[in-house]
C-alpha cells in the first residue's frame, strides 16, 4: 500500500507522540504503583511500634503457662488492646479479606517453640485462632521481626490470604524478646488502587493521544501542503503544460528555495524543450540534405552511409551530376566539418551550397572551384571552423577519376583487374 507524505507525517507524529506519552505514563505508573505499598508498610510499623508500647510483658508470660489462655484476664486485657488498634486508623474498605474474618487488620502475638522457625498464636484478633502452630520460618522478614521493627518488603500469599505484614518484639526487663507482634493489611485494597492508577494511567494516555490529533493532523497538513503543491505542479509539467507556476507558500525554510528553483526551472524545461524541437527539425533538414541513395553507374559499384556520434553532425557526402548530360560526369563529394551537434551541421548545410553551386554552374577547374568555395567559407566562418574537403569527378566513359583534396584524409583507392 502506497501512503502519501501526509500520512507518513501524521504516523510519524503519532509513533513519536505515543513513544514519549507511553514512557512518561509508564513512569509515573511505577512511580505511583509502589506508593500504596510504601505508605501501607510505614503506617503499619509505626502501629506496631506503638502497639508493643502498650503490652505488658509481664502479661505474655503469665500465658504462656495458662492451659486454656482465652479466659485468662490477661488474655482479655490484651485482646481488648488488639481491638482498639484495629479500629485504629488506618481503615480498609470492606473486602473479601474483611468479610472473612470480620476485622480490618490481622493483629497477633507469637510465641516461639520448641521447633525451630515454628510459633504458637499466644492471642489474635480473632479468639479462635489463638493456639495455633505458625510456620515463621518461611518469612524472612518476620523472623527478623524478633530483633527490631520489621516489615514485608512486598505483597505475600499464606494461608490466611494476600497480606502486607510489619513485626515488632515484644521484650521483658532484661531486653530479651519474648513475643512478635505482628499486624496484617489486607492486600486487596492495594490491588485496587493499582488497577485504578493503571486504568486512570491509560485513559490518560488515550485521552491525550485524542487530544492531539487535530493538531497533529492540522500540523501534518501544513507540512505537506508545499509538497502538495510541488506535486500538483510538476503533473502539470509532466502533462505537458510548461507554463507552470508555483506562488511561493513563504515557509521560510528550504521549501522557499526549492519553490523559487522550480519557478526558475520550468521556464528554462520549455526553452530546452524548443531547442529540442529546433534539433529534431533540423536533423530532419540534414538527413533531407545528404543523397537519398549512390547513384547507378555502369561497370561501378557505389555505397554511401552517414553515421552521426550526435543527433546533428558535419560529415557530409554528395553525387553530383555534372553539366547536362544524363550520363556525363559525377561529382564525388565527401567533407568533414569541425566540432559535432548543430553548428557543425549549419557549416556543412553553407559547404554543400557552395559546393553545388560552384560545381554544377562553373566550367573551371577543380583548383579554382576549391579557391572559390574557400574564399566565401573564410567569410562567414568564425576562427576555429573550418572544413576538411575532397571532390572527385568521375568519367565513367573514360574510367578517369580527377580529384581534389582540402585537408582531408588521404584518397583510399583500391584496383581490381
Amino acid at each position: 500500500m502506497k501512503l502519501n507524505f501526509r500520512l507518513k507525517l501524521l504516523a510519524a507524529f503519532f509513533g513519536i507522540a505515543a513513544l514519549v506519552g507511553g514512557l512518561i505514563v509508564g513512569s509515573f505508573y511505577l512511580l505511583l504503583k509502589r506508593s500504596p505499598e510504601e505508605w501501607t508498610r510505614e503506617i503499619l510499623m509505626a502501629a506496631v511500634a506503638n502497639t508493643v508500647n502498650r503490652i505488658d510483658p509481664a502479661d505474655i508470660k503469665e500465658l504462656q503457662g495458662v492451659e486454656n489462655p482465652r479466659a485468662h484476664p490477661a488474655f482479655k486485657k490484651i485482646h481488648r488492646i488488639l481491638m482498639e488498634i484495629d479500629q485504629a486508623p488506618p481503615h480498609y474498605p470492606t473486602s473479601k479479606w474483611t468479610r472473612v474474618r470480620g476485622y480490618e487488620k490481622d493483629i497477633y502475638i507469637l510465641v516461639r517453640t520448641d521447633k525451630p522457625g515454628i510459633g504458637k498464636l499466644l492471642v489474635t484478633i480473632n479468639p479462635e485462632e489463638a493456639g495455633r502452630p505458625y510456620d515463621m520460618g518461611q518469612w524472612e522478614e518476620m523472623m527478623a521481626g524478633w530483633d527490631h521493627i520489621s516489615a514485608d518488603k512486598e505483597i505475600t500469599l499464606d494461608e490466611y490470604g494476600r497480606t502486607l505484614s510489619a513485626y515488632a518484639p515484644i521484650r521483658d526487663a532484661s531486653g530479651q524478646s519474648i513475643a512478635l507482634l505482628g499486624i496484617d493489611a489486607p492486600a486487596e485494597p492495594i490491588e485496587d488502587f493499582r488497577r485504578t492508577i493503571a486504568i486512570a494511567m491509560v485513559l490518560v494516555f488515550a485521552v491525550s493521544l485524542v487530544v492531539a490529533v487535530p493538531p497533529a493532523v492540522l500540523l501534518a497538513r501544513r507540512m505537506n501542503r508545499p509538497i502538495t503543491m510541488l506535486n500538483e505542479a510538476m503533473d502539470k509539467v509532466a502533462q505537458g503544460h510548461l507554463d507552470a507556476y508555483v506562488e511561493p507558500p513563504r515557509t521560510h525554510d528550504e521549501f522557499d528555495s526549492l519553490f523559487v528553483h522550480f519557478n526558475q526551472m520550468v521556464p528554462e524545461l520549455r526553452e530546452r524543450e524548443q531547442l529540442k524541437r529546433a534539433l529534431e527539425l533540423a536533423v530532419q533538414i540534414q538527413q533531407q540534405l545528404l543523397p537519398k541513395g549512390p547513384p547507378s553507374l555502369e561497370h561501378f559499384d557505389i555505397a554511401c552511409v552517414a553515421q552521426y556520434c550526435d543527433q546533428t553532425g558535419g560529415d557530409y557526402f554528395d553525387f553530383i551530376v555534372m553539366g547536362d548530360e544524363p550520363h556525363g560526369r559525377l561529382g564525388i563529394v565527401v567533407g568533414d566539418v569541425t566540432g559535432h551537434g548543430l553548428p557543425a551541421a549549419l557549416l556543412m548545410a553553407s559547404t554543400r551550397a557552395l559546393v553545388r553551386s560552384y560545381a554544377r554552374l562553373s566550367s573551371e577547374s577543380l583548383a579554382h572551384i576549391f579557391q572559390s568555395i574557400n574564399r566565401h567559407l573564410f567569410e562567414d566562418s568564425e576562427d576555429g571552423h573550418f572544413v576538411t574537403l575532397f571532390f572527385g569527378v568521375l568519367d565513367p566513359q573514360r574510367r578517369v577519376l580527377t580529384w581534389a583534396s582540402a585537408g582531408h584524409e588521404p584518397l583510399v583507392c583500391l584496383l581490381r583487374g
